[in-house]
């Protein structure tokens, strides 16, 4: 499962992804949430650890 997460990663990042692209990137959050099961409660906290986390993913 967490191969999977990583592939998935890797193919948003391969992507070219402008700054007001944030569809992509909401989709990237939503498919790593799900897979990882993060708490839907506290979602805006929990999104900002991931851009904090994966800066890499925003580029």
């Amino acid at each position: 499962k967490v191969m999977e997460v990583f592939i998935k990663a890797a193919e948003y990042m391969e992507l070219p992804v402008r700054r007001s692209d944030m569809e992509s990137l909401e989709k990237l959050f939503t498919v790593v949430r799900t897979e990882l099961g993060l708490d839907t409660k506290n979602m805006r906290q929990e999104q900002a650890k991931f851009w904090k986390r994966n800066p890499a993913a925003v580029k």
